[in-house]
């Protein structure tokens, strides 16, 4: 009854300080960096001895944390969050007006208890539902007046109307990139060739011998170069043939 520790066993206690157990069977400790949930329970005929045990937060957080559920809080009566699925500050505040007030109204009393409530609201151009319930089910929790508060965005619900558009659009996007590598191949492939080719062709028909045609790919465009090397090597063997006698003007005609 004075808070004297008689046994004990695992790690260092974290409610430290009180003159003797609580008389509370659960409660939070929030003097602390970290929530602390201690539970208390009173040893039949020893008079004010009891067997306080300390459930860190990480193994509420640890029961969040599953598929599907989108962002999770637990709160307190105060709106301030002790666990969740994902990063966040101890004893912060929930920091959503919308939120807060759909924590306010789950708690009303509907007939016997508190009820469950439900929201949707717009957030950045993105719908958003949010979903609050209360610790109703009875039992030694029912006094630390806790909400789980969820919400997450409607395109991340498994919805057959969304999926069939994710779906849509992901079918467009590969098609999009299917005609966009198409498009790079006949460029690479084709058009650069035959630019190169009609380059060339005009620069022979305009006199030049001395550059060589040397084909970038082995197919019709390739093809068509060699035959242009081909007639740029026969003219070449004229003029040289010629000799000194006076050269046939080489142009277009």
């Amino acid at each position: 009854a004075t808070g004297t520790v008689l046994a004990q066993a695992g790690g260092t206690p974290q409610a430290t300080g009180a003159d003797g157990p609580r008389k509370e069977p659960i409660a939070l400790h929030d003097g602390g960096k970290k929530p602390v949930v201690v539970a208390t329970a009173q040893l039949p005929g020893q008079s004010g001895s009891a067997v306080v045990g300390e459930l860190r937060i990480d193994f509420l957080n640890s029961l969040l944390k599953r598929p599907g559920l989108g962002e999770i809080r637990v709160v307190d009566s105060e709106h301030r969050v002790i666990a969740s699925n994902s990063g966040y500050r101890a004893f912060q505040k929930l920091g959503d007006e919308r939120l807060d007030a759909l924590v306010a109204g789950s708690a009303l009393k509907v007939g016997m208890a508190p009820r469950p409530g439900s929201v949707l609201y717009r957030s950045g151009g993105d719908h958003v539902i949010a979903a609050a319930a209360p610790f109703v089910g009875g039992g030694a929790a029912k006094p630390l007046d806790w909400t789980v508060v969820s919400w997450q965005s409607a395109k991340g619900l498994a919805i057959h109307e969304y999926s069939l558009q994710n779906r849509t659009v992901l079918a467009g996007l590969l098609g999009l990139a299917v005609g966009a590598a198409c498009l790079g191949w006949l460029r690479i492939i084709v058009v650069t060739p035959l630019r190169e080719l009609a380059r060339r062709a005009e620069a022979l028909a305009d006199g030049d011998r001395r550059t060589v045609l040397y084909p970038r790919h082995h197919d019709e465009v390739g093809a068509v170069t060699r035959s242009l090397e081909i007639i740029r090597q026969q003219l070449q063997q004229q003029r040289k043939q010629a000799g000194g006698r006076t050269p046939v003007p080489a142009g277009r005609n």
